[in-house]
């Protein structure tokens, strides 16, 4: 018996000794179990778009992973990351842990048994200490035509600190395409629907967003309150330090701004859930949409633009009131005193405070004299005493509030060729006809628009349009603020006098001016339009009426266009629509009148737009 106690004592004493981490690693199959997990597939950016059938991560830097299959395969991921954080006394322990800290929380909360502690992290910390975060609000500065960048709206998040009263002191975290701002929008638009910019998170303090886009580019803001939790925000603020040097491919149509943030929202809550939205196309007002059913607001708050509030005191002031405003401001032989003489001299000098850092920003005015009269017209009104506070009444309506961004319009019409059935679907996302209902005024952008024509008399199926890109923006002049109108696009259309498909780019400017719910644009207009033998460019004046009501829309728009480079009558273009709508739908009645070279073309069309 000795014998044999003997024999089991040197047995263990020379077998292989097992550490108790390598005895609590998780099996294979709970690895790939909790890899199937949405928050760890989110942390690693595993999202599916298009025609995707299986995960692959969105993250475009190979730094982004431990694994060289991480890329491809989360469970190896996990199984790689797990292995290392269970090794403290491995040399990349505490540098990846520092770099990953979202990821080493989650699997610390996942798998306890493997006792991780998390290591001290200087950089990591100070970053938590200086977000402190409180409260997570979703910024959504409000649709802006003239910002490639921007045309259906922005969003980025404000994180606002426990320590800090003043909103502007706050963090913002944004993400946007790497491009040059001075691209114009025909390039912009190609480049960013085809993912040629990066794109990249940025953390940047508060005031400098509201300075861009309030100030710089006159628009209105909106602040929606989420409802995360205090351990959702801390994960959060993780998992914005992995992502703040990751890099991405940059959609403007689809991985875009909003996408960006929706795939952080459901990498840190179980409750934002996306799988089955955004495959093809991402817009702000959109995910506004769906975070307010998911996780709801707690509050909304309104922040009008420079130009808005600019406009608002403009309306308290007769003509010649304005004009000795403007001369006051722009005119350096002018005293600005002669402003005490009006009957409000504290409305008139805030008005020409608002107007004189309208001109310096906005029209970027490189007047000498600017800035001095600036501070001579800040002394004069801190000499008047306090006034009272301005408050500008928001919009009727914000834009996640108007109708759906999707639409499908099957429709039937006459033309001088006989009687047709249309179909028409657009990708994105309002046009002049559309409810207006929180849209901004005169403003049309058409993202992917196809219409498909059945000719009954020929029984020939065809391709109408193609539109890529038709943008117009058509908003009203005041005394003040003078911006110009101008309308861009380019695709395929089915040329009404030569009866062929053509590829075409277009574009006018010009300016207009408006009365409550009218108004009248005269603009420059081009055409450039290419068949497979040949093509043609068209210019000339264009005059539209636009009416836009939240019951009822029209238009009617006509234009004399001479033929540049082929012995052609001039043409005679005219266009009339008019539109009865609802929240999800709506009629609407077209028709158009071309005619040159003795060729003369109508058509009439009626059609039920839905919202989807």
């Amino acid at each position: 018996m000795r014998l044999l106690s003997s024999a089991i004592i040197a047995i263990l004493l020379t077998s292989p000794q097992i550490s108790s981490a390598e005895s609590t690693l998780p099996t294979k199959h709970d690895i790939q179990r909790a890899s199937e997990s949405p928050q760890w597939q989110g942390l690693l950016q595993f999202f599916k778009t298009g025609f995707g059938i299986t995960n692959t991560s969105q993250a475009d830097d190979a730094a982004f992973f431990i694994s060289p299959q991480g890329h491809a395969n989360a469970a190896e991921e996990l199984s790689a990351e797990i292995n290392l954080f269970s090794n403290s006394a491995h040399p990349e322990y505490k540098i990846t842990a520092c770099k990953f800290p979202a990821r080493f929380f989650w699997i610390q909360q996942q798998f306890p048994q493997l006792q991780m502690k998390m290591p001290s992290c200087p950089e990591f910390e100070e970053f938590q200490s200086r977000i402190n975060i409180k409260d997570t609000y979703l910024v959504f500065p409000a649709a802006y035509l003239n910002s490639p960048s921007s045309m259906f709206g922005h969003t980025f998040l404000r994180l606002k600190a426990k320590d800090k009263n003043n909103p502007l002191l706050d963090y913002a975290v944004n993400f946007a395409a790497d491009a040059d701002p001075s691209e114009n929008m025909l390039t912009y638009s190609i480049r960013g629907l085809a993912g040629g910019y990066p794109g990249k998170f940025s953390v940047v303090p508060y005031y400098t967003k509201i300075k861009e886009y309030s100030y710089l580019d006159s628009r209105d803001i909106w602040e929606y309150k989420l409802n995360l939790t205090t351990e959702e925000q801390a994960q959060m603020v993780r998992h914005i330090w992995e992502l703040k040097n990751t890099n991405f491919d940059y959609y403007f149509f689809s991985e875009n701004c909003s996408y960006r943030l929706m795939t952080l929202l459901a990498a840190v809550s179980d409750r934002v859930d996306i799988s089955d939205e955004y495959k093809f196309r991402t817009i702000p007002a959109d995910t506004i949409r769906l975070l307010d059913q998911q996780i709801g607001f707690s509050a909304i708050k309104y922040r009008p633009s420079q130009v808005t509030e600019l406009r608002f005191r403009e309306k308290g002031f007769k003509q010649q009131d304005i004009n000795m405003i403007k001369d006051a401001v722009i005119n350096p032989e002018t005293n600005p005193k002669i402003l005490l003489e009006l009957h409000s001299p504290i409305a008139a000098l805030d008005l020409a405070y608002d107007y004189a850092r309208f001109v310096a920003a906005k029209e970027k005015s490189d007047l000498p004299h600017l800035s001095k009269r600036s501070m001579q017209l800040l002394s004069l009104r801190s000499k008047q005493g306090k006034a009272k506070e301005l408050s500008i009444p928001p919009p009727p309506a914000r834009d996640d509030q108007g109708h759906k961004t999707l639409s499908l319009t099957p429709a039937f019409g006459h033309s001088s060729r006989g009687n047709y059935t249309d179909l028409s679907i657009r990708g994105a996302y309002h046009d002049r006809l559309d409810v207006p209902r929180g849209y901004p005024t005169g403003a049309q952008l058409e993202l992917f628009n196809l219409k498909l024509r059945y000719e009954h008399d020929s029984d020939d199926i065809q391709l109408q349009e193609f539109a890529f890109v038709n943008i117009h923006s058509q908003t009203p002049v005041t005394d003040l603020v003078k911006p110009k109108s101008w309308s861009v696009g380019f695709g395929f259309q089915h040329q009404n006098i030569e009866d062929r498909l053509g590829g075409y780019v277009k574009g006018s400017v010009g300016r207009t001016w408006g009365w409550d719910n009218l108004t009248l644009s005269l603009m420059a207009a081009g055409d450039l339009v290419a068949f497979d033998d040949t093509g043609f460019i068209e210019l000339g004046p264009q005059l539209e009426l636009n009416y836009q009501h939240h019951i009822w829309s029209g238009f009617i728009n006509t234009g004399y266009f001479e033929n540049m480079n082929r012995q052609l009558e001039p043409a005679f273009k005219s266009e009339i629509g008019i539109a009865k709508h609802d929240q999800d739908w709506q009629v609407r009645l077209t028709g158009e009148y071309e005619s040159s070279n003795d060729i003369e073309y109508k058509e009439l069309t009626l059609g039920l737009r839905f919202y989807l």
